[in-house]
């Protein structure tokens, strides 16, 4: 009798996607030196309001010069982390967040601006505003445009200008700034070598020689029926790349020579 045919391999499993590369927590830049402290109190200005807006702050602020009504306060300017922070290569996801307050019941104007380089020297990105009306903080979050977060070209060259305005009568007031950061995303390298269901083919070995190829998912074994030509009948799906080798009556087996006499 012909001998049959091996029993096909297992296909591979494919092989699953790598995981990818980076990480989707967001980057913060922060104070981590003072640059020009006006009249603002107390120095070191940066260690008092660098820390994570998150946790709410901590009960040490800073408090500008105090200002009467439609009177600016001095500037205070701060140096923004400066390494290690990569470009996100988006323009979405760029925030402003400062926790502050007015030191009195009246109204002050407070001003966060994001600068490229030093403040009045390089570019003005973007400033967070709103009005305080109380002791009460409050964390305002400015979400930058696309246009100013492209502005950006250099994430480890980033400053902070910190001033208020007065508004409203009555005695002058101090603005208070217990925590200020800038978040902006992580870069996500997203590397993919497989899909899902794609691997490579498997090859297995036939007798006499016959070299078969089979599709992952094709695992029905050759059906072969043999008579003096040798057919050979595969299955469906199953791509047969060799030509049979010629086999002389004398080589058959008994039972086919008797066939063809």
């Amino acid at each position: 009798m012909p001998r049959k045919p091996k029993k096909p391999k297992k296909p591979k499993k494919p092989k699953k996607p790598k995981k990818p590369k980076g990480s989707h927590m967001p980057q913060f830049i922060r104070p981590i030196a003072d640059v020009d402290g006006g009249s603002w109190s107390t120095s070191p200005f940066f260690s008092k309001i660098n820390e994570d807006i998150g946790g709410g702050g901590d009960d040490t602020t800073i408090a500008s010069d105090a200002v009467a009504n439609n009177v600016n306060s001095s500037d205070l300017d701060l140096e923004g982390t400066n390494s290690g922070i990569t470009d996100p290569a988006v323009n979405a996801g760029h925030i402003l967040r400062i926790l502050w307050a007015s030191d009195q019941s009246r109204d002050i104007t407070g001003h966060f601006e994001l600068w490229q380089g030093v403040p009045d020297v390089g570019t003005l990105i973007a400033e967070a505003t709103v009005e305080l009306v109380n002791t009460t903080e409050v964390e305002t979050a400015y979400t930058l445009t696309g246009t100013e977060a492209d502005n950006i070209t250099n994430y480890n060259d980033l400053y902070f200008a910190l001033w208020g305005r007065g508004t409203g009568g009555g005695p002058a007031r101090t603005l208070v700034v217990d925590a200020a950061e800038f978040e902006i995303p992580n870069r996500f390298l997203e590397t993919v070598t497989d899909s899902i269901g794609v691997t490579d083919l498997v090859t297995r070995v036939a007798p006499a020689g016959r070299s078969i190829t089979d599709a992952i998912g094709v695992t029905d074994p050759v059906t072969r029926v043999h008579d003096a030509q040798r057919i050979i009948t595969d299955a469906v799906g199953v791509a047969d790349d060799t030509t049979p080798q010629e086999i002389s009556s004398g080589g058959l087996l008994p039972h086919f020579g008797a066939m063809i006499g």
